[in-house]
């Protein structure tokens, strides 16, 4: 079979290479998220033992264990399927208590917090309530306390809120950054973006909270505050709105 004219040819091999260019972006983005999670399930396992370790009897030290290496099968069960069937996951949504969620995340990051002598602030209104996959929503309210631990200097503090606004549950996590060059918010939830001269990891973990907000119906946002830090604000909607739908 005769080869395309030149012209056309070449518009040809440029569409091909940029298509395997996207393919193998979507590929590693896909395999930094899987990896990005296991990382952060594995540093609470290790946080966790090393807590049962100093107190043997420590019930919250062997919950929080319990509660990441199922994190861990789980994500992995998920990937399974994806390879298997090559389907994205469908979220399993139940109903999630927010104060509940926030209270294993705080757990979780309470001992990066003290090492780097921050803060954690914490206040959710006690009744509020979600329809949402509870692992997605611990994935995502996780990396945003992660990063806001990881960029607030020793003497700061993370604050995060709960609280309920009409018909949606608003989840913010406030750092103490120092604040963003102009024009930066709108590149945050990039893929392998990273905001500080941390780079200690993939820069994925904004792009993984945005993921799994999306997959429970909800949306992330971010704001600046010059010269102090930023907010992220997961909106979902409430129990009973989301049940009406």
């Amino acid at each position: 079979m005769a080869a395309p004219p030149g012209g056309a040819y070449n518009r040809l091999m440029r569409h091909k290479r940029a298509r395997g260019s996207t393919v193998n972006f979507d590929a590693a983005t896909r395999m930094g998220f899987l990896v990005h999670e296991l990382r952060n399930a594995l540093a609470c396992v290790f946080v966790a033992q090393a807590m049962i370790r100093k107190s043997p009897g420590d019930h919250a030290a062997g919950a929080l264990l319990d509660r990441n290496l199922q994190h861990m099968k789980n994500m992995l069960d998920r990937a399974d399927n994806k390879v298997r069937f090559h389907k994205e996951p469908h979220a399993r949504r139940r109903l999630v208590h927010i104060a509940e969620t926030v209270r294993e995340v705080a757990a979780s990051a309470a001992e990066a917090a003290r090492l780097k002598y921050v803060r954690l602030s914490v206040r959710v209104e006690p009744r509020l309530a979600v329809i949402a996959d509870p692992e997605y929503l611990v994935s995502a309210l996780a990396n945003l306390v992660g990063n806001a631990v990881k960029f607030t200097p020793p003497g700061g503090t993370v604050r995060v809120r709960g609280l309920e606004k009409g018909q949606t549950a608003v989840l913010e996590v406030e750092d103490q950054c120092g604040g963003l060059p102009p024009g930066m918010i709108s590149e945050l939830f990039e893929p392998f973006t990273q905001k500080g001269t941390d780079r200690s990891g993939l820069g994925l973990g904004l792009a993984i909270s945005r993921r799994a907000v999306a997959l429970n119906s909800g949306t992330l946002a971010a704001r600046d505050i010059p010269g102090k830090g930023c907010v992220f604000t997961i909106t979902l909607p409430l129990a009973v709105a989301a049940r009406a739908h």
